[in-house]
C-alpha cells in the first residue's frame, strides 16, 4: 500500500523505470532487497534509522537486521551510495544506472570474452557476481585459486 501510494505520485517514466528497477532487483537478489531498494528510490534517500522504521510497517514488515543485510547487499554491488557528511547521520541513496548495469551485464560479459576471451569473461562473471573483489581475490581467480 505505501509503495503504491508513493509511486501514483510519479510521472509515467519515472514509475516505469521504478517497477523495472524493482523487478530487477527481486530477480537478482529477491523480494527483502526489492523491497528495501523500491523504498529508496520512491522515497529517496533515507538514513539506517529512517529507513528500518518504514520498512518495519506493512506491508513489507522487514525486521531492522533484515534491512541492515539487504543495505549490505546492495552496497556491496554497487548499487546504493552512502552519503557521509560531518555531524549527520548517513544517507543510502540507491543508484539506477548501476541497476540498469547490472540487467545488461550479459552484454558485457559476451563483449569482453570476445575481447580478452576466457580470462576476460571470468573475471568480469565474478566482479559481477561479488560486486566487489579485492586484487588478490582478482588474481586468484585469474590463475584458478579462488579464495572468496
Amino acid at each position: 500500500q505505501g509503495f503504491r501510494r508513493s509511486i501514483a505520485l510519479l510521472p509515467m517514466f519515472q514509475r516505469n523505470q521504478v517497477r523495472f528497477i524493482r523487478r530487477s532487483l527481486r530477480k537478482e537478489f529477491g523480494p527483502d532487497v526489492e523491497a528495501v531498494g523500491g523504498q529508496l528510490l520512491a522515497k529517496g534517500p533515507r538514513t539506517l534509522n529512517t529507513l528500518q522504521t518504514e520498512m518495519a510497517e506493512p506491508p513489507e514488515k522487514i525486521s531492522p537486521n533484515q534491512v541492515v543485510q539487504c543495505l549490505l547487499v546492495m552496497v556491496q554491488h554497487g548499487i546504493v551510495n552512502v552519503k557521509r557528511e560531518p555531524q549527520k547521520k548517513p544517507t543510502y541513496a540507491v543508484d539506477p544506472d548501476a541497476i540498469h548495469f547490472r540487467v545488461q551485464h550479459t552484454v558485457y560479459v559476451r563483449h569482453i570474452k570476445e575481447r580478452f576471451k576466457d580470462e576476460g569473461e571470468i573475471l568480469v562473471e565474478a566482479l559481477c557476481r561479488h560486486g566487489k573483489l579485492t586484487q588478490k581475490h582478482l588474481l586468484d581467480i585469474a590463475t584458478k585459486k579462488p579464495t572468496y
